[in-house]
């Protein structure tokens, strides 16, 4: 009795796991890289929250300090376009990593298969 219980225990084990590699492609390229997309995307909006660069593109025209001299607005306006600048910059550098980010997600996978074929069949083969 209890050596049939084992077997369908252990069968059912199988049976899972089995359906779990094969399900594992599926997964990475439709829920996986939704998921992707979507932290990707926060990713960026978060960056540009943190940065503050809406609200520093909202007030670039507002004078500093409440001056109203010419050249403190000259002053206030070259000041706030340059931190505007730099945080676009930085703004778009988490971009650029955040996609590469998720060109290599879309890459693992492939490059996984082929270096366990690769390994796999070279440790057959020596």
């Amino acid at each position: 009795m209890k050596s049939t219980q084992s077997a369908l225990v252990l069968k059912h084990l199988l049976a899972d796991l089995i359906r779990e590699i094969l399900f594992l492609p599926v997964w990475w390229y439709t829920i996986g890289l939704a998921r992707m997309v979507v932290w990707c995307g926060q990713s960026i909006k978060g960056a540009a929250q943190t940065t503050g660069l809406s609200i520093w593109a909202k007030n670039l025209f507002v004078p500093m300090y409440g001056e109203t001299t010419i050249s403190g607005k000259l002053i206030s306006f070259f000041m706030r376009l340059i931190m505007v600048i730099a945080r676009g910059i930085a703004t778009f550098v988490w971009m650029i990593v955040a996609l590469l980010l998720f060109v290599a997600y879309l890459a693992v996978f492939p490059l996984s298969i082929l270096g366990i074929l690769y390994h796999g069949l070279g440790m057959v083969f020596v």
